[in-house]
């Protein structure tokens, strides 16, 4: 039996790191957190939600997706959820951000290509700190 070979290339995760990059440089610009980054990411390979299923929307509603599976926006919005997943920080502001892109400004997204190694204790009691300050 001949298996074929499946090649994919990590663009999503590259979106999701160019969005973490965002943040670490405007961390008062973006809505949303690290934590947000890295369900999405999770989700998009091994989810019970449908959101990420097939390449397109044709093949969505060649498959019924919609109807068979429940959206993982849906899940993600509701208070409970989306609670964990908003910058304390965050402030609304109408100008355009230009982050740098030297490579001196980029940095490793260890929350997540170091996740399996590196303790979120810390990070987490941080962040319960500035919940705290904030609210």
């Amino acid at each position: 039996a001949h298996s074929r070979v499946k090649h994919e290339a990590p663009t999503f995760l590259l979106f999701l790191d160019c969005c973490w990059q965002l943040g670490r440089q405007f961390p008062f610009s973006l809505e949303f957190n690290e934590r947000l980054l890295c369900a999405l990411f999770q989700h998009a390979y091994a989810s019970e939600h449908g959101t990420f299923l097939c390449n397109n929307e044709k093949e969505r509603c060649l498959h019924a997706v919609k109807e068979k599976t429940h959206s993982l926006w849906f899940f993600l919005n509701q208070p409970s959820e989306r609670s964990k997943y908003l910058n304390p920080l965050y402030e609304w502001n109408p100008l355009v951000i230009w982050p740098s892109v030297e490579p001196q400004s980029l940095q490793l997204w260890q929350g997540f290509f170091l996740r399996w190694i590196c303790s979120r204790e810390h990070q987490d009691q941080v962040m319960a700190e500035i919940h705290q300050m904030v609210n």
